[in-house]
């Protein structure tokens, strides 16, 4: 089930999934470590760092998008920003019912 739809870079980014697309792997950002900073990181930070994995995958969306920030005592930061999901190739017709849903 989809929740939301966004667009990154040109990349479709869908919170939930899509029964009927194959995903071609796992992609993952995290902030934090020994980075100073990593607390100011923004959504737009960690979707173009992931649309960029995306692409390298020959993937035009990332599904079962999740993303947050938490708490890392081990981190120099005291907050770790995480995104997740998947590449997938989803198809121009889909491409095209998902852009009139979803206003993109």
């Amino acid at each position: 089930m989809i929740k939301q739809v966004t667009v990154y870079d040109n990349i479709i980014f869908i919170e939930g999934s899509i029964p009927t697309i194959q995903t071609q792997g796992k992609i993952t950002y995290s902030s934090g470590g020994l980075k100073i900073g990593s607390q100011l990181k923004t959504l737009n930070h960690v979707k173009k760092t992931m649309a960029k994995k995306a692409r390298r995958q020959k993937a035009n969306a990332i599904v079962g998008f999740t993303y947050g920030q938490k708490h890392s005592i081990l981190s120099g930061d005291s907050i770790k920003c995480f995104g997740l999901g998947y590449a997938a190739t989803i198809p121009s017709q889909m491409l095209e019912q998902l852009h009139i849903q979803y206003r993109l």
